[in-house]
Parts: structure tokens; C-alpha cells; sequence
């Protein structure tokens, strides 16, 4: 997102937070990544309710937001969010399906990614289940118009985590991560994800300048910035992963990082 994109963005939220008050209704905004999660985060001195996030699960990292102008709401159930889980239908001909083909045949049907929450793609043994939080306005339409996925056909029902009967594993839709344990001279992003995906500094440098690599969901413009922990990096077309710096350093004054990689 530019400059511009931000202060609307901003604008947006005192906007929202004002008519929740105005008008006593709870206000939901579409799901947020984690740069507008953090932009309203920013302004929260300048909203007048109080607000909640949720993702549809405790793990969610795209989330909507509710301005409330009542303090004791807190029923997360009024969150205009409804789980899908799409299961193929032929599976020992298909293929094996990523994150990247799910949202990808998504958008092809002509979606906004905002009604879009998380998707988790889970493979155990020879059985592939994918989860789709999304805007519960749009859920018809995807149960109705997302059949095939990379060739694959697929189906699609709405389901809910408190039905026993669809049989869904709270541990399915925990970040399953593969932890590498690394020495870097510095926490700068150009350093961090060239060690991560073993570029030469001057292809991180390409990709920062491209406006391929992220840093919470915001766009990284400068290849000096400095990495914090915990902080979730992008690189399109390669992958993300979690930033963390271990305490100490080495023998040679190296950092300890530890890269967690989604899987």
C-alpha cells in the first residue's frame, strides 16, 4: 500500500468507529491484513469506540475488525465470518495444491481479497483438506462457483468448528512452521532474506526494489530496514516465513536469527 492508501485507510477507520458510536450498531470492516491491522493499531487515540479483531479462529492472521460502541460486547459469534472446507473429489488424480492455487482460482472468480480471511491447505497422508475463512455474504457464491482447483475437482461445504459432525481438528488450523537456524551479520531485510532463500545481495536488493518482499503485509521500500522479531516477511514468488532473533551472538559477533517457515 502507498502513502495515499494509508491515510484513506485511516480515514476509513475513524470513519467506521464514528458511526458506530453515532448510531449504537456494532460496525465490521472487510478482513485486514497485518498492515492495516497495524495502521489502526496507529490511530487508536482517535477512534471514538473501542474495537475487536477476530479472524474467524484464535490463529488468524487476516482479521475483520468490530467498532462497538458498547465495552461489554464480546461475543466473537457476530462476526460476519463463515469457515468453508473444500475437499477433493478425485484424489488420487490430483495434484498437490498450495495456498497460491487456492487464492489464486479465488480471485479468478472475480473476489475482492478482503472477503478472503486465512486459507489453510492441510495434507495427511493421502488426504488434502483446505479451510477458508471468508466474509459470510460471499460464502454462497464460493460454495456454488469455486469447482475445480488446478485442474482438480473439488467441493466446497460451509462448515463450523463447534459441529462435531464435520470432524474439524482445531490443531489442523495451527501455522505449521520448519524452523532453520541461522548466522546473519546484521537484521537488515536485504541481509534476512538472503540468507533465507540463499540470494546474492544484489538479487534481494532486485526483489526489495521491485516491491516483491514484505514485512507484515506492508510493502518494504528500503533494502536498510531492520527486521524485528516476530515479524512475518514475504517474498513473492518464494514464500514467507517468521523473523527471530535468539539472544546472543556468536564467537564471530554473527546474530543468531531463527527462521520459521510456513509450510
Amino acid at each position: 500500500m502507498t502513502t495515499l492508501d494509508n491515510e484513506l485507510l485511516k480515514k476509513k477507520f475513524i470513519e467506521q468507529s464514528r458511526i458506530s458510536y453515532n448510531k449504537n450498531v456494532i460496525v465490521f470492516t472487510k478482513f485486514l491484513n497485518l498492515n492495516g491491522q497495524s495502521i489502526l493499531c496507529s490511530i487508536k487515540k482517535q477512534l471514538t469506540t473501542s474495537y475487536l479483531l477476530f479472524g474467524g479462529y484464535t490463529f488468524a492472521e487476516r482479521q475483520m475488525v468490530a467498532f462497538i460502541p458498547d465495552e461489554t460486547f464480546h461475543d466473537l459469534s457476530n462476526f460476519p465470518i463463515d469457515l468453508l472446507k473444500i475437499s477433493l473429489s478425485k484424489r488420487r488424480f490430483s495434484q498437490s495444491i498450495t495456498h497460491r492455487d487456492v487464492l489464486g482460482t479465488i480471485m479468478s472468480l472475480g473476489l475482492n481479497r478482503d472477503v478472503i480471511g486465512d486459507i489453510i491447505v492441510r495434507e495427511k497422508e493421502d488426504q488434502t483438506n483446505i479451510y477458508i475463512f471468508c466474509d459470510r455474504k460471499m460464502s454462497e457464491f464460493i460454495i456454488n462457483n469455486l469447482t475445480e482447483i488446478k485442474r482438480t475437482r473439488v467441493i466446497v461445504q460451509k462448515i463450523s468448528m463447534d459441529d462435531k459432525e464435520t470432524n474439524v481438528d482445531i490443531e489442523d488450523l495451527k501455522p505449521v512452521f520448519k524452523s532453520v537456524n541461522e548466522l546473519i551479520v546484521s537484521n537488515r531485510i536485504d541481509v534476512v532474506i538472503a540468507k533465507a532463500y540463499h540470494f546474492s545481495r544484489e538479487n534481494s536488493k532486485k526483489y526489495i526494489l521491485a516491491q516483491k518482499v514484505f514485512i507484515n503485509g506492508r510493502i518494504v521500500n528500503k533494502i536498510s530496514e531492520e527486521c524485528n522479531d516476530n515479524d512475518i516477511i514475504s517474498v513473492r514468488g518464494c514464500g514467507r516465513f517468521v523473523f527471530s532473533k535468539s539472544e546472543g551472538l556468536s564467537k564471530k559477533g554473527k546474530i543468531k536469527a531463527v527462521f520459521k517457515f510456513y509450510q
